[in-house]
């Protein structure tokens, strides 16, 4: 019971403040008290306050190739085990080059390396190699490290790899569970590499041995699935298109399969696969005419489907709705109510996949362009006034700056409100400004020029400019670097 008073108290508008101060500090402290063992992240549950930056030595090579081996052991279920080996092909950039840093923010312990690294050294979240031999610039190399135990999760949310125990039905069995979700900087957790979205990887194997009962489901193709002793499957996924680390993908789990051919005028027997549980089978037919139609929109409106060697799929896993893992999206919920996610990850697989955000400070670049094609799908799916729905839902709620000063807390490069409902209005901005068919002509323009490489806000203004005479320095400016929504509705060209 709220005691009545005769007359307002004139501290009672401070309380209105302190009040709710009080319990959102109470809720952070919670939250983050893991975290507060200050300087020792074996303490901690969570390491994503542990990753440091990019060391300017890490800009000395480029990655060519990742080649991931993981052997999971789960005889005890509540407490699983990996040993894993992780070989890193790369080219130096410099003549002289003596050693490698690899970012390794982990509780995975390394045993030893190997190929051109003889040595090693933790430091700072930092995995130092010191290389056999010096290399020279345009030299290719090739390093292995060794590690084992498991790893911990980056982030409440965003884990880095998780892991759960679920027992499916009919049978509600204990089942291990075991998926990844990375971005900005989860992939480290559970293997060391250069974490830098900007340097994508040409290949990447991921092979997986796993008891027999279970599935390995990874970016690119199935290459390989044999047999071994006693009673265990060894998966090996490939993918032949660069990829960026936070996009490298690894689930097992007791998965129901389905696999469809989809073509079109553009493409040809592209698969589309979902792996499920049980209780998502009466959702399947629904949820593949979803994306039959998603994919023919987008393969118009932009261009191609990027990725068409290999395929495109959907796996269940138990985080944030959903992760546009290259070529095998990640989602929580497989169910039809859930098409604008389905869009949005789907759409990523441009932008996001084949152009990349150069940065996280600029995940709107991808994140908000995503959002927008989901709106564009949902106005070619639905007509004009869902359309204009959508976008008034996305002005009742966008505020704060595009630009991400840090990094580090991936709730900060994932903020809904400006990274995703402001971003995709600045793309509607762009809309505005250059008209219809040219918004569609710019936007496959920017996915031929940067493709399969990454893009920056100031990538983004000079290809602006040098097709379509505006002030767009000032439109950055605004929309970018300044908290709210500009005034001006950008609605004419000058």
């Amino acid at each position: 019971m709220f005691p009545q008073t005769s007359s307002p108290s004139k501290a009672y508008p401070w309380r209105l403040i302190l009040f709710p101060g009080i319990i959102l500090l109470i809720i952070w402290i919670v939250y983050n008290i893991p975290n507060l063992e200050q300087g020792d992240p074996s303490r901690a549950d969570f390491l994503y306050t542990f990753v440091t930056p990019q060391r300017e030595e890490q800009t000395d090579y480029d990655v060519t190739a990742y080649r991931l081996f993981y052997r999971f052991q789960f005889d005890d279920i509540r407490n699983p085990t990996l040993r894993a080996s992780v070989a890193i092909d790369f080219l130096s950039r410099v003549p002289g080059l003596k050693r490698v840093v690899l970012d390794f923010n982990s509780s995975l312990k390394v045993d030893s390396v190997g190929g051109d690294a003889y040595r090693f050294r933790l430091k700072d979240r930092k995995l130092f190699l010191d290389l056999r031999k010096r290399l020279d610039e345009k030299e290719t190399g090739s390093v292995v490290v060794y590690i084992r135990g498991w790893p911990k999760r980056y982030h409440p949310w965003i884990v880095g790899m998780g892991y759960e125990v679920v027992m499916p039905a009919p049978d509600f069995h204990e089942v291990p569970w075991v998926y990844t979700l990375n971005p900005p900087y989860g992939a480290q957790t559970w293997f060391p590499c250069k974490d830098d979205p900007r340097d994508k990887a040409d290949s990447v194997i991921v092979t997986a041995v796993v008891p027999d009962t279970l599935q390995v489901v990874s970016n690119g193709v199935l290459v390989e699935m044999k047999s071994l002793p006693p009673r265990r499957l060894r998966y090996t996924w490939k993918t032949t298109y660069p990829i960026a680390t936070y996009l490298i993908a690894l689930n097992v789990g007791q998965f129901r399969t389905y696999t469809f051919s989809y073509s079109d005028s553009l493409i040809h027997d592209l698969p589309i696969q979902f792996y499920v549980f049980p209780e998502d089978t009466p959702y399947v037919e629904d949820i593949r005419k979803q994306i039959f139609r998603m994919m023919h929109f987008f393969n118009r409106y932009l261009i191609p489907y990027p990725f068409a060697r290999e395929k495109y799929a959907m796996i269940r896993y138990n985080s944030s709705g959903g992760m546009e893992n290259q070529t095998i999206t990640g989602i929580r919920l497989f169910r039809p109510h859930r098409e604008r996610l389905y869009a949005h990850e789907l759409a990523h697989q441009w932008t996001g996949n084949l152009v990349t955000n150069a940065s996280f400070h600029e995940s709107y670049l991808n994140e908000g362009l995503a959002t927008y094609l989901t709106a564009l799908y949902w106005r070619h799916q639905y007509g004009d006034s869902a359309f204009a729905a959508y976008l008034n839902r996305l002005r009742a709620s966008a505020h704060g700056k595009l630009f991400v000063q840090n990094t580090v807390i991936p709730d900060s490069v994932y903020f809904m409100n400006a990274v995703y409902y402001k971003g995709a209005l600045l793309f509607h901005a762009i809309h505005q400004v250059i008209g219809e068919e040219r918004f569609a002509a710019f936007l496959r323009r920017l996915l031929q020029e940067l493709a399969f490489d990454a893009v920056s806000t100031r990538q983004l203004q000079s290809l602006l400019s040098r097709l379509y005479p505006y002030d767009w320095e000032a439109f950055f400016q605004q929309w970018v670097y300044s908290p709210g929504l500009p005034a001006n509705d950008f609605s004419a060209s000058q």
